[in-house]
């Protein structure tokens, strides 16, 4: 049950939440883990991926499958796909991880 109360934040102060579950047997790397809490990041990557390799591998030069990958980029762009690597380290180092750490699998 949460805990009953009130939180009072300066205006201009960004709030995240992290949820914290047990991962000690996970075969994922801490950065990994960190970047499987973001929302729509990995639904958005295999996407962005799939549509990359119809273009890339299998010529698929479509009007549609071009307009499949422009909405894949867009989507990848909309979750912070470029930055979720730093995100995942800044939050890392908030929680007393080091950059060396953030390769180790969680099962360590």
């Amino acid at each position: 049950d949460p805990v009953v109360g009130k939180i009072i934040v300066k205006p201009g102060v960004r709030v995240g939440y992290l949820q914290q579950t047990a991962v000690s047997g996970s075969t994922l790397t801490v950065r990994e883990e960190l970047e499987s809490c973001m929302p729509g990041l990995i639904e958005a990557q295999k996407k962005k991926e799939q549509a990359e390799n119809a273009v890339a591998l299998l010529g698929d030069i479509s009007e549609e499958q071009l307009t499949a990958l422009a909405d894949a980029e867009i989507a990848f762009q909309a979750a912070n796909g470029y930055s979720s690597s730093a995100q995942a380290s800044n939050v890392a180092r908030g929680l007393g991880f080091t950059e060396n750490d953030m390769s180790r699998k969680c099962s360590e």
